[in-house]
């Protein structure tokens, strides 16, 4: 997906961090939304390695290989304490921490894992008490520079961006649940694929290809099936991300909303938001952005 004229200097999610910025990054929860938005915006250009410092993390004597590994430290540093798979990280105000890595156009080049999937009981929960529900109801996005772009260490922390459902986005995300926990519950554990869903994809979700929990099989009997779990496709994000960002620029929205269900079954993602000329906040021209 390419938008001209763009690159991620327009979104405004990274921008060089000072060599002499001092962090205060306490690990107490916050008491309100204000209080987590604002250590939030605290991290915008900063280093991984410069929070790290702050929380007293050593990046060298850390397993940094697993990419979840810098969620854990933005979750440390903004006092995120959430222990149930079925709350929120920060479970006081309703606010689901999600990082996710943006190149340097602004785009997301992965799937976001959201929670891990009850295969038992898929025939009994509901949309509104679901655990994909609850963790999606109230999203603080944390971009940062993917692996590779990068040392560890000087990889940087972009905006913070809340984001809260639209009635549009929401019923895109129940119509995947419903018919991906449909499946689950009558027994297809074995047909689902990462290419069933628009918005949603249920992928396998453990430490190794060994491990097993029960299923429901198609005659009602119990399977040991791999685990699975939830994952926002990149689209989908990416979008919603960039809607984010031009609306606290005042942006206006695009003359089509997105998320417009496809018009095949194969257009499995929505289509991107179609570009829109160039709002002078950012070059093409990647040599001469300011990141």
């Amino acid at each position: 997906m390419h938008r001209p004229g763009r690159n991620i200097a327009a979104l405004g999610c990274l921008v060089r961090a000072s060599r002499s910025q001092q962090l205060n990054l306490p690990v107490a929860g916050p008491r309100s939304l204000d209080e987590l938005l604002a250590r939030a915006a605290g991290l915008h250009g900063a280093t991984i390695g410069g929070v790290a410092e702050r929380c007293g993390v050593a990046l060298d004597r850390q397993p940094w290989g697993h990419k979840g590994r810098v969620g854990e430290l933005i979750e440390r540093a903004l006092g995120a304490s959430a222990q149930s798979l079925d709350l929120p990280d920060f479970p006081q105000l309703g606010v689901e921490l999600k990082t996710v890595p943006l190149d340097a156009l602004g785009h997301v080049r992965e799937s976001t894992f959201v929670c891990t999937i009850d295969l038992t009981r898929a025939a009994h929960e509901a949309w509104e008490s679901s655990r994909l529900w609850g963790k999606l109801r109230c999203v603080l996005w944390v971009p940062v520079e993917p692996a590779g772009s990068a040392p560890l260490a000087l990889r940087r922390i972009g905006r913070p961006l809340l984001w809260r459902p639209s009635a549009a986005q929401e019923a895109l995300l129940r119509a995947d649940w419903t018919a991906l926990m449909g499946l689950i519950a009558v027994g297809g554990i074995e047909e689902l694929s990462a290419h069933l869903g628009e918005v949603l994809q249920v992928r396998p979700k453990a430490a190794h290809g060994r491990v097993r929990t029960p299923a429901p099989g198609p005659e009602g009997e119990e399977l040991a099936a791999m685990p699975r779990g939830f994952y926002l496709r990149a689209r989908f994000t990416e979008g919603l991300l960039w809607s984010l960002g031009d609306a606290s620029r005042g942006v206006p929205p695009p003359p089509r909303g997105f998320g417009a269900p496809p018009s095949r079954r194969k257009q499995l993602r929505p289509p991107p938001p179609p570009p829109r000329p160039s709002d002078g906040l950012a070059s093409p021209d990647l040599d001469r952005a300011v990141l």
